[in-house]
């Protein structure tokens, strides 16, 4: 199973030199106590190596049963060293691992059938399926799904799938998944998946993931992971990722990851780490900031890391013009 691992600067993890490309074996396996641990979420490594300390990698581990009940840390007694993976592209990672484990395509392709005409209701019972036309409005029970056309509203129980179209709503339970068309609005519950379209709003709950189109917001709770297009603002609980486009805004919690792009802002909790391409960075105490110069082309000029606390103070936006650190007011 494809997963990642953080290690120390030597590449060493407990005192267990690794190296990449190499694959290692030992007998037994038990959370916590013995054999080989990685992570089934990228940034889930945060929480027991520090960025800018520390250095991590995609790895091939053969997991037990066995999973970390604050996280998803498996273990296993056979374990390779596939690639040595940034900082920066664990939190990239990061969001798209939220969408493909929660399926959310999958989720919302199945709200198509119990279907009601234009200006029509339907509702669909437990297990059930509900579509409406336009201008209607869909209900499905748990485990059911519901997709209800522009302007329309739909909204499925727990384990359910919700679909609105443009102008829409959609709110689905736990578990679900819920999408809203251009300039709508999605919600799901804690472990869903949210997404809206341009200029639209998307929450998930805690563990979920929420995306949001160009000048849209998102926010995900604990564990959760946010995304939002160019002029939007992203937000994602403690040990969450938040990523967000040209001029955006990412926040993380403590121990998250925060991603911002041209005159973007990011910022995190304690033992973060807040990435900013040509923006500015802040965080608290024992948080990393990673700041990269960009020319007009985008291009890399320069780039420094900063250990907050040892290289930058707590709270302080920090930007970095002609390579050099600059605090911002």
């Amino acid at each position: 199973m494809k997963m990642y691992k953080g290690f120390d600067k030597d590449l060493k993890c407990r005192g267990f030199q690794f190296e990449v490309g190499k694959e290692y074996e030992e007998t037994g396996a038990a959370l916590c106590k013995k054999g080989f641990h990685a992570c089934e979420l990228p940034h889930d490594t945060f929480s027991y190596y520090v960025p800018g300390q520390s250095r991590f990698c995609e790895v091939d581990l053969e997991p037990t049963d066995e999973i970390g009940e604050d996280d998803s840390k498996r273990c296993g007694n056979r374990i390779k060293i596939l690639a040595e993976v940034s900082v920066f592209d664990l939190c990239k990672l990061s969001v798209n691992a939220f969408f493909e484990r929660f399926g959310f395509k999958d989720k919302i392709a199945s709200a198509d059938t119990n279907v009601a005409g234009d200006n029509g209701a339907a509702n669909a019972g437990d297990m059930g399926a509900a579509n409406a036309g336009d201008y209607g409005a869909a209900n499905a029970g748990y485990m059911g799904a519901a997709n209800a056309g522009y302007i329309g509203a739909a909204n499925a129980g727990d384990y359910g799938a919700a679909n609105a179209g443009d102008y829409g709503a959609a709110n689905a339970g736990d578990r679900g998944a819920a999408n809203a068309g251009h300039r709508g609005a999605a919600n799901a519950g804690h472990r869903g998946a949210a997404n809206a379209g341009d200029r639209g709003a998307a929450n998930a709950g805690y563990m979920g993931a929420a995306n949001a189109g160009d000048y849209g917001a998102a926010n995900a709770g604990y564990m959760g992971a946010a995304n939002a297009g160019d002029y939007g603002a992203a937000n994602a609980g403690d040990r969450g990722a938040a990523n967000a486009g040209d001029r955006g805004a990412a926040n993380a919690g403590h121990r998250g990851a925060a991603i911002s792009r041209c005159d973007g802002k990011s910022s995190v909790g304690k033992e973060g780490v807040a990435v900013s391409f040509g923006g500015m960075a802040k965080g608290k105490e024992n948080s990393v900031l990673v700041l990269i110069e960009m020319d007009d082309d985008g291009n890399i000029l320069h780039q420094k890391a900063l250990f907050v606390g040892v290289d930058a103070k707590p709270d302080v936006w920090y930007t970095l013009k002609d390579g050099k650190v600059t605090e911002c007011e």
